[in-house]
């Protein structure tokens, strides 16, 4: 009889901690998805309130201030990304949570490569980049 499995069912304290383990590092995945769609939110919702501070700009006709500033769509679309990423996030969560369970159970874990991992730190940085010169344009139109 295999050592890791003890009698009459019940698991083992070396199976019971890999099992936590991945308890853990799935619902690390869930926050971050979680928080990747509410960031995207609020990246969204910040082109409503851009928007609207470029009609109070108007409005006030307040010298040296460019008449706008509102560029549409540029952070909704980087908004909707960023939903769409941590939804992406939460399906291979659950995707990675059942596979880790099954090695567990089988005893058959092999370290995968981190390719999704890397592909979302890319995709991220290249949002947080476009992000960053939205704001950065944004800031300096304000000013001319």
């Amino acid at each position: 009889m295999d050592e890791n499995k003890s009698q009459e069912g019940k698991i083992s304290q070396s199976d019971f901690n890999a099992f936590k383990a991945a308890e853990r590092t799935f619902l690390a995945w869930i926050r971050t998805g979680i928080s990747l769609i509410g960031l995207g939110f609020v990246v969204s919702k910040f082109n409503l309130f851009v928007s609207k501070l470029n009609l109070f700009l108007q409005a006030a006709r307040i010298p040296g201030v460019k008449k706008t500033i509102y560029q549409p769509g540029v952070s909704g679309w980087l908004g909707v990304s960023l939903v769409a990423v941590g939804i992406s996030v939460l399906f291979f969560a659950g995707y990675f949570f059942n596979r880790d369970l099954k090695a567990v159970r089988d005893f058959n874990f092999k370290p995968r490569k981190p390719i999704f991992e890397f592909f979302l730190a890319a995709g991220l940085g290249l949002i947080g980049i476009i992000l960053l010169v939205y704001l950065f344009v944004s800031g300096h139109t304000l000013a001319k």
